[in-house]
């Protein structure tokens, strides 16, 4: 979805995570440090735990906000 506004993962200035009940958030972040590696620093990251999502099959959703000149 970066592409579409013609932003880059480094344009990233905020990410919003929400977690259904109490699954283990680990897996997640090791998923996230892989991807950002060495791009400096990240964005503002929050994690939500939440009872449920829109759609009952999903366990995971996420928002993020870039900023692009």
């Amino acid at each position: 979805m970066l592409e579409a506004g013609r932003a880059k993962p480094e344009d990233l200035i905020s990410l919003s995570v929400y977690i259904a009940g109490d699954l283990d958030i680990g897996p997640a972040f090791g998923a996230w440090m892989a991807f950002w590696a060495n791009r400096g620093a990240p964005p503002i990251i929050k994690v939500l735990r939440v009872a449920g999502l829109g759609n009952p099959d999903f366990l995971i959703e996420m928002e993020a906000q870039a900023a692009i000149a």
